[in-house]
């Protein structure tokens, strides 16, 4: 990682800009970086790799002379990742900032970049951070087609959404999404070492993607994603539904690549997968398209002609999901992926399951992670009598271990020594591996994270119980050491509850400790980066659900506890979900059909409805 070193106040920057073949666009590109270079100051290297035989480039290199600019050719066409790849190596600068050639920098696009890395870097240089700037469309011409108009406006949204989630992402306390929209390329920046360390763009993703896989591997290594007002004007010129029809091909091609030839196993390519999982209808829906998307194609054609007539939003929208799945599905087969393929690729989900006391709760709020033992026991006859018995906790740390369907990770959290007394003398007749997570402070006294709360105060197990469960193959992870609310932390405090508490559970186990529990399940990317930073290789949420393709450091749980119903066992085994979670799931994608100027209205008229009592 980082390591301590921290930036200069004005570090240098190299500026990378691939190009092919649009010398015009690319003098505008390079005037308007001129005027920001001038106004910044500092030490600028602005490289231009042109990506194959270009003579108007090569004119154009020889007459430019607002600025001094570096000139990389490629012999032939190598695709955009070559191209700046090839610009970082001939990079000097401290920080890298890649720019396309038919953006146009804001003023204070240099200076905001370089801001972004000082001031993350001097309030903890432990880190490693990349800075991701705004991107504002600004159309050369309008869009010739109805259908266009509206993508351009989907777009533009699409944008301002995605700048929002880097802009609260560092707070934003749900990870479910937090791989999906990880992304590095354009008016992005980067310290050179860090791309050097991290291998910078694929070139086998030469078409499209590149951009979205170098950053979730940035994402999974715990780098930093930070905001930065940095801004870019998007020059585009391009007719849209040429463009995204396109790239909803691309998207089905790339998936297929990164999934099966690179492993890439994550919700960025999740995509896959939802023939055989995920809502009944979204399955049946994706199925529907693998097998008839010539079809899908004709009927997209009707609703584009509609949406050309009318202007419906409505009418757009079928268009845009029908269309999007027809190319996806006929670009995944036609790169040779076959459905026994896509079965074996996606695998078993991975079911961990999610305890703290078994003990019978005395009040509402103990039922709500308290289990009576007479219903631990019940439960684990229910997991019997399905089939699932319980994998070695070590066995998720295998990326590539093949997991069958009957296979449950169970875990444990806080260590009440309620767990000596009835979960221990189960462990070899019903062939248990548990893994418990301590947090370090408490253990030997009691839950005094609890004491603002409605609960009992409970002992935790003693050190001695401890190291015997040790002996007979429990394993355990960390819970911090003060169980504190992570996200509310400083950094130091963090560090000290994330690390310190992996190095005292070590000492005191005599061997590695690989995972770790978010206390009372709150976390965020910041929490997460710390993490992985300890060198854990695994955390826990308390997100309920089955692990497909998930991000190893927030995985998923089903919690059982005397709230859960014992009729709901199975289904919960099953599904990862309880009931009522389980009926919304299967129902988000009919909700997702009703349009969203209806759902505003809906959502109201259903929070101020008559409640009895």
């Amino acid at each position: 990682m980082n390591g301590t070193h921290t930036m200069t106040s004005q570090p240098s920057i190299s500026v990378i800009i691939p190009t092919f073949r649009r010398s015009d666009i690319l003098r505008a590109t390079l005037d308007a970086l001129a005027e920001d270079a001038q106004g910044w100051g500092g030490a600028v290297q602005v490289i231009v790799v042109c990506d194959g035989e270009d003579e108007g480039t090569r004119t154009l290199a020889k007459s430019y002379s607002a600025m001094a600019v570096e000139w990389v050719f490629h012999e032939q066409n190598l695709g955009l990742p070559s191209a700046r790849n090839s610009g970082a190596r001939t990079a000097s600068g401290d920080l890298i900032v890649f720019l396309d050639d038919d953006t146009a920098a804001a003023p204070s696009l240099l200076r905001e970049h370089a801001a972004a890395h000082i001031a993350a870097e001097e309030r903890d240089p432990r880190y490693d951070y990349v800075a991701c700037g705004k991107i504002v469309e600004a159309a050369l011409a309008a869009q010739s087609s109805r259908t266009g108009e509206l993508l351009e406006k989907t777009w533009i949204s699409t944008l301002d959404r995605y700048e929002a989630a880097v802009r609260d992402g560092e707070s934003d306390s749900d990870l479910a999404h937090a791989q999906e929209i990880s992304c590095f390329g354009l008016n992005c920046s980067i310290r050179r070492d860090l791309f050097e360390r991290t291998g910078g763009f694929n070139p086998l993703l030469r078409s499209m993607d590149e951009e979205l896989e170098y950053g979730v591997r940035l994402y999974a290594r715990g780098v930093r994603f930070l905001p930065t007002p940095a801004t870019v004007y998007h020059r585009n010129d391009k007719d849209l539904v040429e463009y995204f029809s396109r790239c909803w091909s691309l998207g089905g091609a790339c998936d297929s690549l990164r999934a099966s030839r690179l492993g890439e196993h994550n919700s960025q390519t999740r995509n896959l997968l939802k023939l055989d999982t995920g809502p009944k209808l979204e399955q049946l829906t994706n199925r529907a398209f693998w097998h008839a998307h010539v079809d899908g194609r004709e009927v997209a054609n009707v609703l584009r002609r509609l949406t050309e007539s009318t202007g419906s939003r409505f009418s757009f929208r079928l268009w845009h999901d029908v269309e999007r799945l027809s190319r996806y599905w006929a670009a995944v087969q036609e790169s040779g992926m076959t459905r026994d393929q896509l079965r074996v690729l996606a695998g078993e989900p991975v079911r961990v399951i999610m305890l703290h006391s078994i003990a019978a709760p005395a009040n509402p709020d103990e039922s709500t992670y308290y289990l009576s033992p007479s219903r631990f026991r019940l439960l684990l006859e229910r997991m019997r009598d399905g089939g699932y018995h319980c994998a070695d906790p070590r066995k998720l740390e295998d990326q590539h271990a093949v997991w069958d369907a009957g296979e449950v990770v169970l875990t444990f959290d806080d260590g009440y020594d309620d767990f000596y007394a009835e979960v221990f003398p189960l462990i070899a007749e019903h062939g248990l591996k548990p893994l418990v997570f301590l947090p370090v402070d408490w253990i030997g006294k009691s839950n005094g994270w609890d004491v603002d709360k409605p609960v009992r105060s409970r002992k935790l197990m003693t050190l001695d119980q401890v190291r015997e469960l040790q002996r007979y193959g429990v394993r355990f992870g960390s819970h911090s050491i003060t169980h504190p609310s992570m996200p509310t932390l400083n950094q130091d405090a963090l560090w000290r509850e994330v690390s310190e508490s992996k190095r005292r559970l070590e000492d005191l186990l005599g061997e590695e400790v690989s995972t770790f529990a978010y206390p009372f399940g709150e976390t965020n990317r910041r929490v997460r980066a710390a993490v992985i930073q300890a060198e854990y290789k695994l955390a826990f949420t308390t997100t309920e659900g089955l692990n497909i393709w998930q991000d190893p450091f927030a995985l998923l749980r089903t919690e059982f506890n005397d709230r859960v119903a014992p009729w709901s066992y199975s289904l919960k085994l099953r599904t990862g979900l309880g009931i009522r979670e389980s009926v919304k799931q299967e129902l988000l994608p009919l909700w997702r059909l009703i349009p969203r100027e209806l759902r505003a209205p809906l959502v109201k008229a259903w929070r101020n409805r008559p409640r009895r009592g």
